[in-house]
């Protein structure tokens, strides 16, 4: 592995400038937190395992910072400007001895990896490393079409390598302070499957045989097949995973994969969106540890640039924003607080615009 173009490298500090400590874990999950959001990225880049070649992905991280003003992060090469992050911002103090918490994230079909900016920085305010690629390939600025078989290998592994590629970094890095033992996912549509496959789903032959017949560059390669039934897509560090406007995709795990899940699932939708996820809650309610959340009048991009008619931007992502945190202060960092538990055992509703089910327990 390679570390490559580091944008906006930071220390723990500015000279001479003594940082607040702060306790997240007391903050509720309903309300933003106290650090301000610092961005950066760098490209990594690994050895693809079925071709051998060294594929290259894009590393973005929002992290928290005490820095008070700071230069717009940028995304998408560029051409995005966020006011809300600061470029190469100071890290800051990991409030937790064990290390800054870690949420990954994967984006949708040709997004990025910014595309859910506001649930980045919300994690990084309370005091969370948010990370996510952008899927090489499979992007805003540049999709393979037709898409090829190995985009579906790519996708979760581009998350394992992101991980890593925190991991990789150096321990004079101050944002090398981090956790990945147990982490939380989350992905948008397209990256739903990224969450299911790196949960742990386990693939079926008998529908990956009638799936690679249907994708459009034809038949898997013996390669590509044996990779997808070698359990190599599936990521221990999971703690938890959230899929925000997606489906089973059943193509690939068949009618039972998913059920090889054993970490808590949160299924993330929306009243106006035709994606799937009200067709999957039937198959999955009766899992362990698995609920839904439906936002009435949300969109498909409700969960990403906000953009819904039928649901105000602040109202939906307020929602998301806490009921993810609310997961993953449960599931990472064994979190037993009365607003927790009750969120995610829906003894607690935030609004007349969030539909909380719960299957089996979530604890």
């Amino acid at each position: 592995m390679q570390l490559l173009l580091l944008l906006g490298a930071c220390s723990p500090s500015g000279p001479g400038e003594p940082q607040e400590l702060f306790e997240p874990m007391s903050w509720s999950v309903q309300e933003v937190g106290d650090y301000n959001v610092g961005y950066r990225e760098w490209v990594h880049q690994y050895e693809d395992p079925v071709t051998g070649a060294v594929r290259e992905i894009n590393v973005g991280a929002w992290y928290p910072t005490t820095d008070r003003e700071g230069e717009a992060a940028l995304y998408l090469a560029g051409l995005y400007r966020d006011e809300e992050a600061f470029l190469g911002a100071n890290v800051a103090i990991a409030p937790l001895a064990a290390g800054f918490p870690v949420h990954v994230y994967s984006h949708g079909d040709r997004g990025w990896g910014a595309a859910s900016e506001s649930l980045m920085r919300f994690f990084a305010t309370h005091g969370w490393v948010s990370v996510a690629p952008d899927h090489t390939g499979n992007t805003l600025l540049q999709s393979d079409d037709p898409r090829p078989t190995l985009h579906y290998i790519h996708r979760p592994l581009d998350i394992q390598e992101t991980l890593n590629a925190l991991e990789d970094l150096s321990t004079e890095d101050a944002l090398s302070n981090v956790n990945t033992d147990r982490v939380l996912m989350s992905g948008h549509s397209f990256g739903a499957y990224s969450v299911w496959a790196g949960s742990g789903a386990k693939f079926d032959e008998a529908a990956l045989e009638v799936q690679c017949h249907s994708l459009p560059e034809g038949n898997c390669s013996p390669s590509e097949l044996e990779f997808f039934l070698s359990g190599q897509l599936a990521d221990p560090r999971i703690a938890a995973g959230i899929t925000m406007a997606g489906s089973l995709r059943r193509g690939f795990f068949g009618n039972e994969g998913h059920r090889s899940v054993v970490e808590p699932m949160l299924l993330m939708s929306g009243t106006e969106d035709l994606e799937g996820t009200a067709d999957s809650w039937p198959t999955v309610q009766d899992m362990d540890r698995v609920a839904w959340l439906e936002l009435v009048g949300g969109c498909h991009q409700s969960f990403a640039a906000g953009i819904c008619s039928t649901l105000d931007a602040e109202l939906g992502f307020s929602l998301i924003d806490a009921y993810a945190m609310a997961l993953g202060r449960q599931a990472v960092l064994a979190d037993q607080s009365d607003e927790v538990e009750s969120l995610l055992s829906g003894t607690l509703s935030l609004s007349e615009s969030a539909i909380y089910s719960v299957g089996s327990s979530i604890k």
